[in-house]
C-alpha cells in the first residue's frame, strides 16, 4: 500500500497545481493547421488569427487574412463584447460577450472585404477591422 501512496501522490500534486487559470493566458499569434495533408491545390491552407481582448483594446486591432480563414476572439480581461458594425454584402455579422464566462469566440470569413468591429460598451476607443482578401 505505501508504494502506491509513493506512485500516486506526486501524480496528485502535478496535478492539482496544472489546473487552469485565466490569470496569464498564453496566445499564439496565428495557428496554421500542419496536421492537415492536402491533395492537389495546396496554395491555401485555411489559418486561424488570434485578437486578444483586453485592458479597452483588441491586440491586434486590424487583421489581414485569406478568404475561408478564421478569426478566434480570446478574452483575457475585463468585461466586452466582439461586435460587427458593417461587414460586406452577403456576410454573416456577430455580436458575442467577451468575459470570464464567455473567453473564446471564433468567426470563418468566407465573404471577401472589410469586416469593421467594436466593443459595444467601450467603442469610442475600442474598435477594429478584419480585412479578407
Amino acid at each position: 500500500m505505501k508504494k502506491l501512496y509513493t506512485i500516486l501522490l506526486p501524480v496528485a500534486v502535478v496535478f492539482a497545481f496544472s489546473a487552469c487559470t485565466f490569470d496569464k493566458v498564453e496566445v499564439p499569434e496565428e495557428q496554421n493547421h500542419p496536421h492537415v495533408v492536402a491533395c492537389g491545390d495546396t496554395t491555401h491552407l485555411p489559418t486561424t488569427k488570434i485578437i486578444r481582448v483586453s485592458d479597452y483594446t483588441f491586440s491586434p486591432d486590424t487583421v489581414t487574412i485569406s478568404n475561408g480563414d478564421t478569426v478566434r476572439f480570446v478574452w483575457i480581461s475585463g468585461v466586452h463584447t466582439t461586435t460587427s458594425t458593417s461587414v460586406p454584402n452577403g456576410a454573416t455579422t456577430w455580436d458575442k460577450p467577451m468575459d470570464a464566462t464567455n473567453c473564446i469566440y471564433e468567426h470563418k470569413f468566407t465573404v471577401n472585404g472589410t469586416y469593421n468591429f467594436q466593443c459595444t460598451p467601450h467603442s469610442v476607443v475600442m474598435f477594429g477591422a478584419i480585412i479578407v482578401q
